[in-house]
């Protein structure tokens, strides 16, 4: 359910007081546009923000918890992780069970890896760039139900909110 985006002010270390956007814990708050429309870079600011930045380098004002973690595609290997959170069965060539996986992980497999210990270690906010990730991890589709049985982050979303203590980010260039 859509909800009104309020400012929030916060106090810097010097007594000036700045408002802007604050994304709460639990808040899954999407971007969405365009090709080249800033959305990725908007990303990586938010995820810069939780370093400290000298004075006058243009970020100084983006501040962002340090409990932040990103989740993308990639390929890695699985010595035991578990995935069984997005994963129910094992696709072929793969050793284990989605409790503990082991083998040369697929482009989703890694993303759930990176979710599901992003959510077990109760990371405050979770960021996913549509660009860089498995889209059939983010958003069911029919064969992926069929064939690989896997759960999207989607349907954990609506179907396991209350259970989620960390805040979701995405980027995407569909509202899909």
């Amino acid at each position: 359910t859509p909800i009104e985006l309020n400012p929030i002010e916060i106090e810097l270390f010097d007594g000036n007081v700045i408002t802007g956007l604050g994304i709460k814990k639990k808040e899954i708050f999407i971007i969405t546009g365009r090709n080249a429309q800033g959305k990725s870079t908007l990303l990586e600011a938010i995820e810069s923000g939780q370093d400290d930045h000298l004075i006058g380098d243009g970020r100084e004002y983006i501040i962002t918890t340090n409990r932040v973690s990103k989740a993308t595609t990639g390929t890695m290997q699985m010595n035991g992780q578990d995935i069984s959170l997005f994963f129910q069965k094992l696709p072929k060539g793969i050793k284990g069970n989605p409790k503990k996986v082991y083998g040369t992980a697929s482009g989703s497999m890694t993303m759930a890896y990176q979710i599901q210990r992003a959510l077990n270690a109760k990371m405050d906010l979770i960021l996913i760039d549509e660009d860089n990730s498995a889209v059939n991890l983010l958003v069911s589709w029919l064969l992926s139900k069929w064939f690989e049985g896997v759960k999207s982050l989607a349907e954990i979303i609506m179907n396991e909110r209350e259970k989620l203590t960390s805040a979701f980010v995405i980027v995407t260039s569909s509202l899909d």
